[in-house]
C-alpha cells in the first residue's frame, strides 16, 4: 500500500493527464467545428455576394432597384444602351441580406486534489477549492485563444479562403460578361460594388437598430387652433436655404413653442396666409417636407413667374413670390391644417402595394408617406414602388439623400427609379424606363399621382390605359 502522500501525488496527476486531454479535445472539438462552419458559410455565400456587387450599377432586371440621375453622387453610369440611358438614370439592383453564424463553445472547469495535505493525514482537506477561480478563468481564457489561432493556422480554414476566393471571382467574372454594363469588368466596377453593398449593410444595420433601440420619449404637443381665430395660427419664417443645385428653395418656419408638432394626417396639407406689401392677401395649400418638434418646413421652386404658376397654380404662385420676395427672416405668416388628399375609393383591401408616379416638387409629401409606410408592422405595405420623372435632372437634389437613406435601408420592399424625361415633349407612353418603373396593377394595388397639374393628368391618363382603375388612382393637388 502506497503512503498517503505517494497516492495524493499520484491522483494529482492523473487528473492534470485527464484536464491536460480533455483540454485538448475541447480545442480540437471547437477548432473542427469553426472551421467547418466558417467555410460553408464562406462557399454558400461567395456567389450571392459576388452577384450582388456586380449587379449594383446595372440597368434592367426584375429585382428591386434604386435608379438615380447622372447629378446624383451614389450612382455610376452604365455603358451604352438607349436613349433613356443617355438622359441620366441608371439602377441599382437589390442586395440579398447576409446574416453571420457564430458558434460558440466553452469549457466546463476541471477538478484537481490539493497536494499540501500532511503525511499522516489520510483525507482531503474540503475547506479549501478544488481549483481556484484564477486558475479556471486563467486556463478558460488560453483555451479560447489558443482555439481561435488554432482555427486561423488550421487547413480547412485556409482551404475556406482559397474556395470563397475562388467562387466569388467565377461568379463575378460570368455576372460581368452576362451583363452589358460590366462588359468592362474593371477595378471601378469592383469598387462601385463594394460601395453599394456596404451602403445595404449599414442601412440594414440601421433597421435593426431602430426596432430594438428603447423608445425615445418625445415631449411633443399638438399645436392648439383655436376657432376664435377662425381656426388659425400664427408661425415665424426663420431661414431660406437653397437645396443643392437645384431651383427649389426650402422655407423654415418656427412654431410658437418648441415643443409644439403640427396635428396633420399622412398627406395632409397646410395652408398657410400672408400680406403682400400692398395689404393684399396670399394663401396657398402646402405639404410639409420636414415635420420636427416647434418647427416645419415647405419647398418651393425659385423659377421664373410663369414656370411657377405651372408648376403651383395661380394662388401657391402668388404666395411664393410674396414669400420669396417681400417676406423678412422673422416675419409672421398665418398657418392652420388644410385640406388632407391622400384617399383611397378602390375596393380591393386591404392595399398591399403602392406605386407613386412623381415630378418636381411633388416628391415633397412622397418621401412622407414613404417613411409611414415601411416599417414592418406599421401598415398592410409590402412593396412600395416609385417613378420619380424630372425634365432637369438637378430637380432630384431635392430628397435623392433621403430616398437613398430608405432604399438602403428596406432595398427589399423599396423600388425608386429617378427618370430623366420630358413628359410634356414627349408623353410616357413609349418610355421604356416609366413601363419599368411602373409595374402591372394586381388587386391590392394603389396608385399615387403628386406633381404639376399637367403632369398628374397625363399621369393619371397613364395609368389608366395601363389596366389601373379609376377609383385606385389618388391625385394629390
Amino acid at each position: 500500500m502506497l503512503p498517503a502522500s505517494m497516492r495524493t501525488q499520484s491522483i494529482h496527476n492523473t487528473i492534470a493527464v485527464v484536464n491536460g486531454e480533455r483540454g485538448s479535445r475541447t480545442r480540437r472539438r471547437i477548432t473542427n467545428i469553426s472551421s467547418l462552419a466558417i467555410f460553408l458559410i464562406l462557399a454558400i455565400y461567395s456567389p450571392q455576394l459576388a452577384s450582388a456587387l456586380s449587379s449594383s450599377n446595372i440597368g434592367g432586371g426584375t429585382g428591386k432597384h434604386l435608379t438615380a440621375s447622372r447629378y446624383s453622387p451614389l450612382f455610376m453610369p452604365v455603358s451604352g444602351g438607349g436613349g433613356v440611358l443617355r438622359t441620366g438614370s441608371w439602377k441599382q439592383r437589390r442586395c440579398q441580406d447576409r446574416r453571420n453564424v457564430s458558434l460558440k463553445a466553452s469549457a466546463a472547469p476541471s477538478a484537481a486534489v490539493s497536494s499540501s495535505v500532511p503525511r499522516a493525514n489520510l483525507a482531503v482537506s474540503l475547506d479549501r477549492p478544488l481549483l481556484s477561480p484564477d486558475q479556471y478563468y486563467g486556463r478558460t481564457g488560453s483555451i479560447m485563444w489558443k482555439s481561435l489561432l488554432a482555427i486561423l493556422l488550421s487547413d480547412v480554414f485556409k482551404a475556406a479562403i482559397v474556395a470563397f476566393c475562388l467562387a466569388f471571382g467565377v461568379s463575378l467574372l460570368a455576372s460581368s460578361s452576362n451583363q452589358p454594363g460590366l462588359s468592362d469588368f474593371s477595378p471601378q466596377s469592383i469598387k462601385a460594388g463594394l460601395d453599394y453593398y456596404l451602403k445595404v449593410a449599414k442601412g440594414r444595420a440601421t433597421r435593426l437598430w431602430n426596432k430594438l433601440r428603447p423608445a425615445e420619449k418625445i415631449n411633443a404637443v399638438p399645436m392648439p387652433f383655436s376657432e376664435d381665430d377662425d381656426g388659425w395660427g400664427v408661425c415665424t419664417l426663420r431661414r431660406k436655404e437653397r437645396i443643392g443645385r437645384s431651383p427649389f428653395v426650402r422655407y423654415d418656419f418656427d412654431l410658437p413653442r418648441s415643443d409644439y408638432v403640427l396635428p396633420l394626417s399622412l398627406g395632409q396639407t397646410i395652408t398657410m396666409c400672408c400680406l403682400d406689401d400692398n395689404d393684399n392677401i396670399s394663401e396657398g395649400n402646402f405639404y410639409t417636407f420636414k415635420d420636427d418638434p416647434g418647427a416645419f418646413s415647405i419647398v418651393l421652386p425659385e423659377k421664373s413667374e410663369e414656370e411657377t404658376e405651372f408648376d403651383l397654380g395661380v394662388d401657391r404662385a402668388k404666395f411664393t413670390r410674396v414669400l420669396k420676395q417681400e417676406m423678412e427672416i422673422g416675419d409672421e405668416v398665418a398657418i392652420k391644417p388644410g385640406d388632407a388628399t391622400l384617399n383611397y375609393r378602390g375596393q380591393y383591401l386591404p392595399v398591399t402595394d403602392i406605386v407613386y408616379v412623381a415630378s418636381g416638387v411633388g416628391i415633397v409629401p412622397i418621401v412622407d408617406q414613404v417613411k409611414a409606410v415601411l416599417p414592418s408592422g406599421s401598415s398592410s405595405v409590402k412593396t412600395v414602388s416609385l417613378a420619380w420623372i424630372n425634365e432637369n435632372g438637378k430637380d432630384f437634389d431635392i430628397a435623392i439623400n433621403e430616398l437613398e437613406e430608405e432604399y438602403f435601408k428596406y432595398n427589399t420592399k423599396l423600388a425608386v427609379s429617378c427618370i430623366g424625361h420630358d413628359v410634356h415633349k414627349g408623353g410616357m407612353e413609349g418610355n421604356d424606363e416609366i413601363s419599368e418603373a411602373v409595374p402591372d396593377f394586381v388587386p391590392g394595388t394603389m396608385a399615387v399621382v403628386s406633381g404639376p397639374g399637367k403632369f398628374s393628368g397625363k399621369a393619371k391618363a397613364y395609368l389608366i390605359d395601363r389596366g389601373y382603375p379609376e377609383d385606385c388612382i389618388c391625385v394629390m393637388t
